[in-house]
């Protein structure tokens, strides 16, 4: 029905085929809707490869980065909603702090252990 919509109505199709304008429109948003699904699906999978291989330190802006340059047309904003929707958090490194201060002049005991 789609190629000949420029002839024929939508209606006038419908009535010929005997299919109501109803079922045609919703058949037609389901097929948009496993459509989007499917891509939504490709996407979580490649943002879970790219957050395991940075060892879960990538957030939305990089993991937005990396998919660019897979050649994925998505903005940060969706990206976050979809890390978000699959509890997908970055954990960032915790820094080495040094608690030990040896370079002192005190007097060390010997261990009598």
């Amino acid at each position: 029905m789609d190629k000949h919509k420029k002839t024929y109505s939508v209606g006038k199709m419908c009535k010929y085929l005997k299919v109501s304008r109803n079922s045609y429109y919703h058949w037609k948003s389901v097929k948009l809707a496993k459509k989007k699904d499917s891509r939504r699906t490709v996407l979580i999978n490649e943002i879970k490869r790219i957050f395991n291989d940075s060892r879960q330190t990538y957030g939305s802006p990089r993991i937005q980065a990396e998919l660019e340059k897979l050649g994925y047309k998505i903005s940060r904003a969706y990206v976050a909603r979809l890390m978000k929707a699959e509890n997908i958090r970055f954990k960032p490194k915790k820094r080495f702090v040094n608690t030990t201060y040896s370079k002192h002049d005190y007097k060390i005991e010997k261990n009598t252990y």
